[in-house]
């Protein structure tokens, strides 16, 4: 590359701990300092064309908007660019207007799930320039060097206050032949997590795959051309991330067990090499397509804890839900891990299609039956661009599009009316089912034993200490069958 066109480029990590988290039953188990994977990517992408990169990321600083201010009059790049979810879309609205008041000819680019769905609407109602609709491996790397926007697939502009979609970006399927993630722009020694999520510290995210064939109504990423990575490519790219420093691996998307052949040989290549890791697939396996043996390989592997998405205890409200698995499957799966001497989790959602009182009644008593060591309930959120929030919002239930408002832990009453029940009911059972999993007198004594033997006694009551166990008191505890 020409060294007068080389140009400087700023990836930044929005601060959304607290706006996400915040009021969450589940922050006492999240960090503050998680690696959002997107940006290392991208940054290897433009590095590997010979650019100037870094990685801000402001959850990690006390004063985030004043540490951005200083470090943009600093470094002063050339372009910027920011990933987002749905509930940071007025987090990302501010950053995007403080770096046009204080570097007004930079180029601000936002991608993610939120842009790609909804580019139009930012474009016009924020100051970015430009928007990536689906991965900007290729389509960020060539707005950075300045290529007409015009001849770049898959993003989206303003010219002349008309809106300006390109030709959407093929599918890119060589994984193996992207650049190793750009992990040592990451300041290694923050990403700390506590006992609870991490055996190890500091821990980095992978990605294995892309895309997905579930079919999930919730999801917004349903039905997408699914690709991996090769075995090969995996450990390699674990090798690469412990050679700098880390210590752990957390698995981001969802289908590291879908090619079980490839799981497998991910797990023997590890053993084989004799690589000095803790990892898990943070983001959840599915309870289908599963045996023993990949179970029991990834715990001589180095894997501690398996995560399931089981989403409802009711086989109607998940037959729904179009995930295509069953109860049983789940209980099999579940006592599989077990057997291979894993920590289990499941994750859980009250309030989606079809959902009645019963039916969370149902869902709390069948995470109490799968002797999982940890639950994690969440509010269902029907997020842009899935078939929740296209049906939803074309039957008029849809009450806000505030998108500040879709996280964890806003009553849900705020932001939509539920086909089949009351939401407050749905707020109710949110905060009812964690009391009812981890205050079981059973599930303390032995946590208590295990912690005694183990050593992380401490670790456990520093984590339940955090959380605040009887937040919103004003429902009635609601009597369990």
């Amino acid at each position: 590359m020409n060294i007068y066109n080389r140009q400087r480029v700023l990836m930044i990590v929005l601060p959304y701990y607290w706006q996400i988290f915040g009021d969450s039953m589940v922050r006492a188990a999240v960090s503050e300092g998680y690696m959002v994977l997107s940006v290392g990517v991208l940054a290897a992408a433009v590095r590997a064309r010979g650019h100037e990169v870094k990685i801000l990321d402001l959850n990690l600083v006390k004063d985030p908007a004043t540490h951005f201010i200083n470090f943009l009059a600093d470094y002063r790049p050339s372009t910027v660019g920011v990933t987002f979810t749905t509930p940071l879309v007025r987090l990302a609205a501010t950053y995007a207007a403080l770096v046009k008041q204080h570097l007004p000819s930079c180029t601000v680019v936002c991608g993610g799930p939120h842009p790609s769905i909804k580019a139009e609407e930012l474009l016009r109602e924020t100051k970015f320039d430009v928007a990536v609709q689906g991965e900007g491996d290729h389509s960020f790397v060539e707005i950075v060097e300045g290529k007409p926007l015009e001849e770049i697939d898959g993003i989206a502009f303003l010219r002349d206050d008309r809106f300006v979609p390109t030709k959407p970006r093929g599918v890119f399927w060589k994984l193996d032949e992207l650049p190793m993630p750009a992990y040592d722009l990451y300041d290694v020694q923050r990403y700390n997590h506590p006992r609870v999520v991490a055996r190890r510290n500091p821990v980095a995210a992978m990605e294995t795959s892309r895309g997905c064939f579930g079919g999930c109504t919730f999801c917004e990423s349903r039905r997408t051309k699914f690709r991996t990575k090769s075995a090969e490519r995996i450990v390699a790219e674990m090798e690469y991330a412990l050679s700098l420093g880390y210590r752990e691996i957390h698995l981001v998307d969802d289908l590291f067990t879908a090619n079980l052949k490839r799981a497998k040989e991910v797990c023997r290549q590890i053993i084989d090499r004799k690589l000095d890791v803790s990892w898990y697939p943070r983001g959840g396996i599915r309870v289908d397509g599963v045996d023993q043996e990949v179970f029991d390989l990834m715990k001589r592997a180095g894997v501690w804890h398996i995560p399931f998405g089981i989403e409802s205890g009711n086989q109607q409200v998940l037959d729904m839900t179009q995930k295509e698995v069953t109860l049983d499957e789940v209980r099999n799966a579940v006592r599989m891990a077990k057997k291979a001497g894993l920590e289990t989790e499941g994750y859980f959602m009250f309030g989606l299609e079809g959902e009645t009182e019963q039916s969370m009644k149902e869902t709390i008593e069948f995470s109490l039956s799968l002797d999982l060591d940890y639950a994690k309930y969440a509010i269902t959120i029907p997020l842009p661009g899935s078939v929740l929030f296209k049906d939803w919002d074309r039957r008029g239930l849809i009450k806000t599009k505030d998108w500040a408002k879709y996280t964890f832990s806003t009553p849900p009453e705020e932001i939509y009316t539920h086909p089949s029940l009351d939401p407050k009911l749905v707020y109710k059972y949110y905060h009812l089912a964690p009391r009812r999993f981890y205050l079981r007198p059973s599930y303390i004594y032995r946590r208590f034993i295990r912690g005694m033997k183990t050593g992380e006694l401490l670790g456990d009551i520093k984590t339940f200490l955090r959380v605040n166990w009887f937040a919103n008191t004003k429902f009635d505890m609601i009597p369990h069958s």
